[in-house]
């Protein structure tokens, strides 16, 4: 119903205010006010900050430009990629960039650290599969000589936090499980294993950071943040 989660919040005496994504998440925020009140059609977040309630929108999810995973998991640019599942009963996902070994053989034996990434868009855009973190990623690997595994997490307002923070840390706790698994994290560093996010994300490394650290039973050492 039109107006109804504004309306009720503010019969109850409540300070209430809604915002619209204009198109797509992560678009201008805007609101119309009429008669003390910010009226909108509908909200799927409510956050309340410092005793105002903040109802939040959006029409559509940002339709970026992807990179699909190769059946054959060819190099390109020097590195060679592939995805894997981390979590299927929570559609937890993640990509793994492996720096190439014909472009460099000493890389056929010895450790390698290994960077997990988390990618941003305020919690509830973005995906490793986005040409701009994909490339990003993929260079990073090869000029820092290090494996990546890069997350898609759940995303809000479907999974409202902590839920980006638990898939993230779940990411983390099961690396110790899938060295012994997964062959392209065979030379993986656990003890040398650095985190890292941009924009909303910066923070989800934080909080997997402060997890990890409190939880001295991982394998899995952090050794920095980036």
């Amino acid at each position: 119903m039109r107006n109804f989660a504004a309306y009720k919040l503010k019969s109850h005496g409540l300070n209430v205010m809604v915002f619209e994504a204009e198109g797509r998440a992560g678009g201008k925020l805007s609101s119309i006010s009429k008669d003390g009140l910010v009226w909108d059609e509908g909200a799927n977040t409510m956050v309340d900050i410092l005793g105002t309630y903040y109802l939040f929108y959006c029409m559509k999810r940002f339709d970026a430009e992807i990179v699909h995973a190769s059946s054959d998991h060819q190099s390109s640019n020097g590195y060679k990629f592939k995805d894997v599942i981390i979590d299927p009963s929570k559609a937890i996902t993640g990509r793994i960039f492996h720096p190439d070994d014909h472009h460099s053989p000493h890389l056929s034996s010895g450790r390698l650290p290994v960077l997990v990434y988390f990618h941003g868009g305020g919690f509830c855009i973005g995906s490793t599969t986005w040409l701009g973190f994909h490339h990003f990623l993929g260079d990073f690997s090869v000029a820092s000589q290090s494996i990546v595994l890069s997350i898609d997490y759940r995303l809000a307002p479907e999974n409202r936090l902590p839920g980006a923070y638990d898939d993230c840390f779940y990411s983390h706790e099961r690396l110790s499980h899938q060295v012994s698994s997964e062959p392209w994290l065979a030379q993986a560093d656990l003890h040398g294993l650095f985190l890292s996010g941009d924009s909303a994300s910066g923070n989800i490394a934080h909080q997997v950071a402060i997890r990890a650290m409190r939880n001295k039973a991982l394998d899995v050492k952090i050794k920095g943040l980036l």
